[in-house]
């Protein structure tokens, strides 16, 4: 019987997968903001403009490590990050009506 057990708790491993650490960097620059995310490799990402920002990596977990991040920020644009609780998107709540651009960039 414990074989058995075991078996089955191996089959269901994959599905217990851990979320993958992101790296959130940030930038101030003349006339915009940088915002980096470190993805591990091309995911798919939707972009969603409404009164916070919404960045949702598609086929991915994420953990965002978003220390330090608001300390490189003074520009007053971006007002805040946080991880959506499902940890599938960045949220960004901005202080404009920012014009946004995303695009893969490739490895670092």
């Amino acid at each position: 019987m414990i074989r058995v057990w075991t078996a089955i708790l191996f089959m269901c491993l994959p599905s217990l997968a851990l979320a993958q650490a992101i790296s959130v960097r940030t930038g101030e620059h003349s006339g915009f903001t940088r915002l980096v995310l470190d993805v591990p490799r091309t995911v798919p990402w939707v972009v969603k403009k409404g009164e916070v920002y919404s960045i949702e990596l598609q086929e991915l977990e994420a953990e965002f490590d978003l220390s330090g991040t608001l300390a490189r920020l003074n520009s007053g644009r971006i007002l805040g990050l946080a991880a959506a609780k499902d940890g599938t998107a960045l949220e960004v709540t901005v202080n404009c009506d920012c014009e946004t651009r995303s695009f893969f960039v490739g490895e670092r």
